[in-house]
């Protein structure tokens, strides 16, 4: 594991260092050393001495006094510390064996990280109008290694391995020749990499040590063999986190680091290493202590090996199941951990190109895609561009009729029925009628004597359709059914929330067009959100087919000056002058944190007395916990007004795991933290659409 904390003030930084020093006094914990090329630079090698490390957060040569910045201000960002910790099986196993192997390759796997993260270094340059950054590749800190948690309550610390890393904001500029602010911005984006970079080779050198990994559904992993009842018995400290979070109810992995920061005690005195063995020894039971014993001995079979072909080709399908385009350390990170302990980075990075990843750098990050990914891309655009002016106009029938179109409306119903493109495109923003429009396009449609097939990408979005008066399909169902595409040959397709289409199903649409000689028209809003899948369907239409867009833009919906305004302002992406808008209208209000969800139960009761109706009123929440703690006080003054009952019933729910098309074919993603419920939305083999399975802890069925 990696924790980042950014350092804010001199005052903090010499704080951490007395308590960091302040750890064990009898022997059980290392003094801090100095690392990075710029230590080695400036003359600092060894142990840190309490001045000289003050005086670096002063901005002073720690060996010669000489000013190292121009300006120094105590509220200025002094660094960040990095926080290097193994699994807890791993701390338990070195812990109580005091194997100096296990000791040296978790420093070896900390130092080769982090000299990666030190290449990666950059300063500012702003010299002759420069505004950009420049690669620097050295850093310095001051590495403090620790082999215990923080204690809860009056127990004594449990096992935990880890090694606060200093690393002061300063790096040499080979340039300037000169010391300068360090940017830290792009490690401290890229931390999830680093951690991934860290556990893969500490994994690696576990394995190499004839330990076993016990690989939990790349998502966590400890050392095969160590009892979970062990792992739980000497974990006091992140469950003293997690209750505290639980009650607070933050569920985010970096604030729960903050808040272990900010709950910590101070560290007890007085137990040696020998002492704490000890002590730790008394936890145990007979049989975790055989348990143990054989770990260290070897005797646990060894796993599934996961070959780096495996490994980046689970990264492949994951990552791009959603983006077009990642970061490729994300792929990196992805492969790592899912072949965590037989892989390294270097391994990984050199399989992307003999699996089809391409990589070039933009705005100073390493991107990639695939020549799958672009393939796709370059098909739906070319299949657009090529069918512009291709094809017969169906044309404006005499007898249809204007009503109360508006303006956009009745240009993109005429525009359409007068299109000779095979691909087109209507925007149309939330609340402009594109129903409207739709019937009098249907109409045109029906009076030419030519047949349209109503799809959309979502069920609720078919919902509204159906309830429009048009026969609608999902856009899933239409790729499985042969008959329907037999139905829509040489005919004319209608696509709705075109903005939520992935690629891969836009891909296989364009295909199936292409084949049964269909025309395709979507409609979707350019500023809603895109699809879960991967792909900007409306985006490649017209950046790269190059489709001139229908637009209907006159909010219809809304009523009422300000109100349709506002909306008008979001859907055009001026998201902050619409809020302003709101806040005109007296709908916006800042509320503090204790009287929120009461004021939010009030204001829920008095709507639903003044509407009758309990679908009439919603309310929206940013997260699922805040959501049911909302849901919980709404309850409670819905029974005091008695429009609840007294006696409560329990409904068990599924709650979606959300995994990818990928986690879904690893059975390690149902055995993590099971049982867990496959449903099966459409038949196969040996089951129909809406059965379900459930898979145990030890991965059985039933």
């Amino acid at each position: 594991m990696l924790r980042i904390h950014t350092i804010t003030s001199a005052a903090a930084a010499k704080a951490y260092y007395t308590q960091a020093s302040d750890y064990y006094s009898e022997g059980s914990e290392l003094v801090g050393e100095w690392g990075g090329r710029l230590a080695h630079m400036m003359g600092l090698e060894g142990t840190v001495d309490k001045e000289g490390f003050e005086s670096l957060v002063d901005g002073r040569h720690p060996l010669t006094g000489e000013k190292l910045k121009p300006r120094q201000k105590d509220n200025q960002r002094v660094g960040i510390d990095c926080v290097w910790s193994g699994p807890k099986s791993y701390s338990v196993l070195e812990a109580l064996t005091g194997d100096a192997d296990l000791r040296r390759v978790f420093a070896e796997a900390k130092s080769e990280t982090q000299s990666e993260m030190e290449a990666d270094v950059s300063t500012r340059v702003r010299i002759g109008g420069a505004d950009e950054d420049r690669r620097t590749g050295n850093m310095l800190w001051a590495d403090y290694d620790h082999s215990t948690a923080r204690a809860v309550g009056r127990q004594v610390p449990d096992p935990h391995r880890h090694i606060h890393s200093v690393c002061m904001n300063l790096t040499f500029d080979p340039v300037e020749r000169r010391i300068k602010a360090a940017q830290f911005g792009d490690l401290v984006r890229d931390a999830p990499y680093w951690e991934a970079a860290f556990e893969a080779r500490l994994a690696k050198k576990l394995e190499g040590l004839g330990y076993v990994i016990d690989r939990r559904g790349g998502k966590q992993w400890e050392i095969a063999g160590v009892p979970q009842s062990v792992i739980v018995k000497f974990s006091k400290r992140t469950d003293e986190i997690e209750t505290e979070a639980e009650r607070l109810g933050i569920v985010d992995p970096t604030l729960k680091g903050e808040l272990g920061a900010k709950t910590r005690k101070t560290k007890k005195k007085g137990l040696t290493p020998e002492q704490l063995r000890k002590e730790w020894d008394k936890q145990l039971t007979d049989q975790e202590r055989s348990a143990l014993g054989a770990v260290h001995r070897r005797e646990v079979n060894p796993g599934e090996f996961i070959s780096a072909q495996e490994a980046v080709s689970f990264a492949i399908q994951h990552c791009f199941e959603k983006e077009s385009v990642v970061p490729e350390r994300e792929l990196v990170r992805v492969a790592l951990l899912h072949g965590i302990g037989g892989l390294t980075p270097e391994e990984v990075a050199a399989e992307l190109p003999r699996q089809g990843v391409i990589s070039r750098e933009k705005d100073g990050r390493v991107m990639a895609t695939t020549r799958d990914v672009l393939a796709e891309e370059r098909f739906i655009s070319g299949f657009t561009a090529s069918g512009r002016g291709a094809v017969r106009a169906a044309g404006v029938p005499q007898g249809l009729e204007r009503g109360r179109l508006d303006d956009d409306q009745w240009q993109a119903v005429r525009g359409l029925l007068a299109s000779h493109d095979r691909v087109n495109l209507v925007d149309s923003a939330a609340g402009t009628g594109k129903s409207t429009m739709l019937k009098a396009f249907d109409e045109g449609m029906r009076l030419n004597g030519q047949h349209v097939t109503y799809l959309a990408t979502t069920t609720s979005a078919v919902d509204v359709l159906r309830r429009d008066g048009f026969e609608a399909e999902t856009v899933a169902k239409f790729l499985l059914s042969d008959k329907m595409q037999e139905t829509a040959k040489g005919g004319r397709i209608v696509v709705d929330e075109a903005s939520m289409l992935g690629h891969q199903d836009a891909f296989r649409l364009f295909h199936t067009a292409k084949s049964q000689n269909i025309r395709l028209d979507f409609l979707g809003d350019s500023a809603q959100h895109g699809s879960v899948t991967r792909g900007s369907l409306m985006r490649v239409l017209q950046t790269y087919g190059g489709i001139t867009p229908f637009r209907l833009s006159q909010i219809k919906r809304q009523e009422g000056g300000l109100y349709r305004s506002a909306v008008k302002l979001f859907s055009e992406g001026r998201t902050l002058e619409g809020f302003d808008k709101l806040d005109l209208i007296g709908w916006v209000k800042e509320i503090r944190e204790g009287d929120r969800y009461h004021a939010l139960a009030s204001d829920y009761l008095h709507a639903l007395k003044a509407s009758k109706k309990w679908d009439d009123v919603l309310v929206v929440s940013p997260t699922h916990s805040e959501g049911e703690r909302i849901t919980a006080r709404i309850r409670q003054m819905l029974r005091l007004d008695g429009l609840l009952g007294k006696s409560d019933r329990v409904f068990n729910r599924l709650i979606p795991s959300n995994l990818s098309e990928a986690e879904r074919g690893d059975v390690r993603s149902y055995l993590d933290g099971g049982p867990d419920v496959i449903q099966f939305h459409y038949k196969a083999k040996g089951y129909k659409a809406g059965d379900r399975i459930r898979v145990e802890d030890d991965g059985s069925i039933v």
